[in-house]
């Protein structure tokens, strides 16, 4: 009898599954190839055991690093309430089969619950039969799950730009830089002199350009939001500027650049919708996995799991 997985399973990746319980099956595969990524993770496979030489059918495989995870997936809500549960039976088979292939452990999915004896059962596994089995729900999303789940992320960005046409900037002369403007003031004769230049480039002592002052500003001007403006110097030892055709060598660059502040609010809403609830019985895991999530996904013939190109 068709179940809620079902429908949902053909929604998703548009076929329908026609042996009963295994759209629940696959959804409970690609889950985990979710949860686990880095596994190589494979649906309704076959594994002969080494003892009983018998051949299981193997609904969810999970390997990674040499360890394999034996998975059952049982889709009961058909049956309702009052036998919809995963029982003992269902676990010990589970649990007998897991040394007979040389399983590491087991894992169990169910869209029902479990019985108080499975429940016990999959907790003595370890004891019982030397490897452990992991109870896990797997339900459709309802709405009161995504309580206290983000779902939206909401950015408060401060841009920070520099004013440039109100920066100030002022060479720091060296002790022969100022030697040498002297010694234009002298030739002149006149108590001040004014001379205007196009400081965008620094030389060296023979004229040969350096640096430019977009390569020195280049990594910015440092400060922080708290900041109006930021001052500072940038050092250029054995730079000179030129002036009325002389090289005055600097120690450097003086400069109070202002701040232009933008606060702008960025909201990401996500626009997924949630379509199946994964979790385990000790609570270790609590997952919501969404159509997208899910749709990444695909079968190839061999029943892996993977990633669509």
């Amino acid at each position: 009898m068709p179940t809620e997985f079902d429908d949902m399973y053909e929604q998703l990746f548009g076929e329908r599954c026609s042996k009963e319980g295994e759209a629940f099956e696959r959804l409970a595969a690609v889950a985990t190839a979710i949860l686990f990524p880095g596994s190589d993770v494979s649906h309704d496979q076959r594994l002969r055991g080494q003892f009983s030489k018998s051949l299981y059918q193997v609904d969810v495989l999970r390997k990674v690093s040499g360890i394999t995870v034996f998975g059952e997936a049982k889709d009961y809500t058909a049956r309702g309430n009052s036998g919809g549960k995963v029982g003992r039976n269902d676990l010990q088979k589970l649990g007998g089969a897991l040394p007979d292939v040389g399983a590491d452990s087991g894992v169990f999915f169910s869209a029902t619950d479990y019985t108080r004896e499975a429940r016990r059962y999959a907790h003595a596994a370890q004891d019982i039969v030397g490897q452990a089995i992991e109870l896990m729900h797997a339900r459709p999303s309802v709405e009161t799950d995504m309580q206290g789940r983000v779902t939206k992320i909401v950015l408060t960005l401060t841009i920070m730009l520099a004013d440039l046409n109100n920066a100030t900037w002022k060479p720091v002369l060296a002790p022969a830089g100022e030697a040498t403007l002297f010694t234009l003031l002298q030739a002149s004769g006149d108590e001040e002199l004014h001379f205007g230049t196009v400081m965008d480039s620094f030389f060296d002592a023979n004229g040969v350009q350096k640096v430019t002052l977009a390569e020195v500003t280049a990594n910015g001007y440092g400060g922080s939001p708290q900041d109006a403006e930021a001052y500072g110097c940038f050092w250029l030892p054995g730079c000179f500027i030129e002036v009325a055709g002389k090289f005055v060598e600097i120690r450097g660059l003086e400069y109070r650049v202002p701040f232009i502040t933008e606060v702008k609010t960025l909201e990401i809403v996500s626009d997924h919708q949630p379509k199946i609830l994964v979790k385990s019985d000790d609570g270790s895991v609590d997952r919501i996995l969404t159509d997208r999530q899910l749709k990444q996904f695909e079968f190839g013939e061999d029943g892996a799991v993977r990633k669509r190109p």
